[in-house]
């Protein structure tokens, strides 16, 4: 019986270990390493979602089938025995709660650094294409480029025309 729940510990033991890594200011080549390790290991970990769902359900069950120890019929020993199996309950209602919350924070900042690192691909690319222009500086130079090319279909001076024909 207590088995499920030291797997239970275990995994949000782990889990709270690999949200601080996530967390921890590192060098980028690390950092990228280990979320794409930690990203491939979140699908097979979502078992513990079902499970800690199951054992939610399971602590209700007994919380509701489970014999009341009030009053003056029961001795002491056996209300002690009743407020430590409510503890517990409570324990494992908390140890499931954190588990799911855990794998969802994890599965969160994997996502979220993943945003940031094709973020950081597009500013990349756009850099490397030129400067990021608003857009009227783009409307002011499509004005510029349309009256030049009017000038030159006018008969007017163009220095494209110039170069091709060798009137330079």
């Amino acid at each position: 019986m207590a088995l499920q729940w030291m797997i239970l510990t275990y995994v949000v033991a782990a889990e709270a270990a690999i949200a601080a890594l996530l967390t921890l200011p590192s060098p980028k080549l690390l950092k990228d390493r280990l979320v794409s390790l930690i990203s491939l290991l979140l699908q097979p970990a979502l078992f513990i979602v079902p499970f800690a769902g199951f054992q939610l359900l399971d602590i209700y069950w007994k919380n509701e089938h489970r014999l009341m120890c009030a009053g003056e019929n029961c001795t002491a020993s056996e209300r002690d025995r009743y407020e430590k199996s409510i503890y517990k309950a409570q324990r494992n209602v908390i140890l499931c709660v954190s588990a799911c919350l855990l794998y969802w924070c994890v599965y969160r900042i994997c996502k979220y650094y993943k945003e940031i690192q094709s973020l950081e691909a597009v500013e990349k690319r756009t850099l490397e294409d030129g400067p990021v222009r608003n857009p009227e500086e783009n409307l002011q130079m499509e004005a510029t480029k349309s009256v030049n090319e009017a000038e030159a279909a006018a008969g007017g001076t163009d220095s494209r025309m110039g170069k091709l024909s060798g009137w330079n």
